[in-house]
């Protein structure tokens, strides 16, 4: 058994920093989409249905206050160490052994979610960004949907 060291012991949460690290999330997220919509509406694009660039950046920035927001709270509450945030080291052994393990736990459990929600359906999210016309645009969209908004959210919660 692992010998827990200083590093790895968490400080005590309050009761509102959850609570209050979505409140300012969303407010942030709001504040920069808002601020990316006015940027994008000078440029010429149309505010009710703007291009996948505008999009795209909003939503960036939108995961981006969530992600402020969580430092912002923890900070109020002591120092920010990796550890508030999930981040702790593994032995590279264990690690290799549990990644396939996971990831097969994972898809039988996807799998045996959506047959039992009858969920056969193809998934939505990245229409919800625009429709893209071009190479840049697809390539944006994917960046977003595979590797900024999943960080962004782990890093939150």
């Amino acid at each position: 058994m692992a010998r827990l060291r200083a590093v790895d012991v968490l400080p005590p949460w309050r009761w509102w920093a959850a609570p209050a690290a979505i409140v300012v999330g969303l407010a942030l997220g709001a504040i920069g989409d808002l601020i990316v919509s006015i940027i994008g509406a000078a440029t010429g694009s149309s505010v009710s249905h703007p291009p996948p660039a505008v999009n795209i950046v909003g939503n960036v920035v939108f995961d981006l206050g969530f992600v402020a927001a969580a430092i912002y709270i923890a900070r109020l509450l002591g120092p920010v160490r990796p550890v508030e945030f999930g981040f702790r080291r593994f032995p590279v052994v264990r690690v290799l052994w549990l990644l396939p393990v996971i990831a097969v736990v994972y898809f039988i459990g996807t799998a045996l979610y959506a047959s039992l929600l009858s969920l056969h359906g193809r998934e939505q999210l990245p229409s919800g960004l625009g429709r893209p016309s071009d190479t840049a645009a697809m390539i944006g969209v994917g960046v977003f949907v595979t590797v900024i908004a999943p960080i962004a959210e782990e890093f939150f919660f």
